[in-house]
């Protein structure tokens, strides 16, 4: 079984004080079965982009730039037409359910509809209206 970690997953890695939950997750998963998008690198660096200027915020920005690519070297997923494609219908089924799924969610769940991923996140909420399988690692379930 394939896994694609939303961005609350890989940021757990770099937290002063993560989930043990998580971290155990993510220790006892296969890591070729262990995929990110490129949406959670945009989310990221948004995240590091607002962050005030330091330590900190360089850490994060080398981590970004280095470990995590090549951590999942082979294994992020980018944007492709049947994304393109399978976004646009979820986010249609999404409003027509009364629901709002965030851009960034809503190309998560399409790569994961598209590859027949689980999409690993603490966010069950905002993909369970579109039908994709979930795993949140914090509760296990």
């Amino acid at each position: 079984m394939n896994y694609l970690l939303d961005t609350n997953v890989v940021s757990e890695w770099v937290k002063p004080r993560p989930n043990g939950n998580v971290i155990a997750w993510l220790a006892e998963a296969n890591e070729e079965e262990i995929f990110i998008s490129v949406c959670t690198i945009a989310e990221l660096r948004f995240g590091i982009a607002s962050m005030a200027r330091g330590k900190r915020r360089d850490q994060l920005d080398g981590w970004l730039r280095g470990d995590l690519p090549a951590r999942f070297d082979g294994r992020i997923i980018g944007i492709d037409i049947p994304i393109a494609d399978t976004w646009g219908q979820i986010q249609a089924r999404a409003r027509q359910k009364g629901r709002t799924l965030g851009p960034m969610d809503g190309l998560i769940a399409a790569t994961a509809a598209v590859h027949g991923m689980t999409v690993v996140t603490r966010n069950t909420p905002h993909f369970e209206a579109v039908g994709v399988p979930l795993l949140d690692p914090w509760t296990g379930r």
